[in-house]
């Protein structure tokens, strides 16, 4: 389900891809009448964040001479975050996001501790392993932000507010369905960007970094938002993106939620864990789940998604 311009979609993400900014570019979005999600690059009318992205270059103590004339080992690294904030850099003097910029700092300067001899020993699963193997001889050239829902917001407490008032005032449809509908605009993106990314790069490593705190009225909505968007990447992992990697930093404990980016410089391959299908969900149990007209909404789109799952398996 994908209300803006499939290709369309992939024209922006294949340009985003393509600028070569030190500083990063962005993708925006805005919900004009009727809230059909659309996208628009540069200034404008900006509602909703899809795409941070920018090209980066190992430090000194990271670069692999023998990496710097092989183009098939350079890395993607994609990061899913919780909701975006208003930058349109990863760093810079204006437009630059705090975070952001955590983030390319620890991949510029220490993405080699995640693959370094020493942390291979460290007691993760064989998976991990496996993952940490596959990515050993890379070199990442690009790093990208997406996030679990578009909305724009410093405050990721705010979030359940702006979409009301967002979607509310901009759409005579029901806030469910507007909310669906972005939300499937939303993830039907991020699988176009993993498809790019699988023709454009070598190999493709997805970072789920949406933090630890995700319960309660405020921030609830981070959990379902979460589960919906796992089981729809895992549904169309094989046919859409089969050789992405996906994995999280979980502090040591498998059992924890995926750890915010403001704890990167401290992401190393001891407590990196590689997210297989069969990892289950890290999150309450649904009917734990607090109470907004947000999280009320995506609790509806997900109890639909686990009944459809449940035909699809009676018959």
């Amino acid at each position: 389900m994908l209300d803006f311009d499939t290709e369309e979609a992939r024209k922006r993400i294949r340009k985003a891809l393509d600028r070569t900014d030190p500083d990063g570019c962005a993708i925006f979005g805005y919900l004009p009448p009727l809230n059909v999600p659309s996208l628009s690059v540069g200034r404008g009318v900006r509602e909703v964040r899809y795409l941070l992205s920018t090209p980066i270059e190992l430090g000194q103590s990271e670069s692999n001479g023998d990496h710097q004339d092989s183009p098939s080992d350079d890395l993607h690294v994609i990061v899913i975050g919780m909701n975006p904030s208003r930058a349109e850099l990863f760093k810079g003097s204006t437009g630059g996001d705090p975070t952001a910029g955590n983030l390319r700092e620890y991949v510029e300067e220490r993405f080699g501790q995640l693959t370094s001899k020493s942390d291979k020993s460290a007691p993760v699963s064989a998976e991990t392993k496996e993952m940490l193997g596959r990515i050993a001889d890379c070199v990442p050239t690009r790093l990208s932000m997406v996030n679990l829902l578009p909305f724009i917001s410093p405050n990721p407490e705010k979030i359940n507010d702006i979409a009301v008032e967002m979607l509310n005032s901009s759409d005579a449809a029901p806030f469910e369905k507007s909310l669906e509908r972005l939300f499937h605009a939303n993830a039907s993106f991020i699988e176009l960007l993993l498809e790019e990314s699988e023709h454009r790069f070598s190999k493709t490593l997805v970072i789920l970094a949406w933090g630890t705190n995700v319960g309660g009225t405020a921030r609830g909505w981070i959990s379902v938002s979460a589960r919906l968007l796992l089981d729809f990447l895992n549904e169309r992992k094989a046919a859409s993106f089969p050789s992405a990697m996906f994995g999280f930093f979980a502090g040591g404990d498998e059992s924890k939620h995926p750890i915010h980016p403001r704890s990167a410089t401290d992401w190393h391959a001891a407590n990196f864990t590689s997210m297989t299908d069969e990892v289950p969900h890290r999150y309450p149990n649904p009917s734990l789940w607090a109470q907004s007209e947000l999280i009320d909404a995506l609790k509806q789109m997900y109890n639909r998604s686990t009944e459809g799952c449940n035909q699809e398996s009676a018959s």
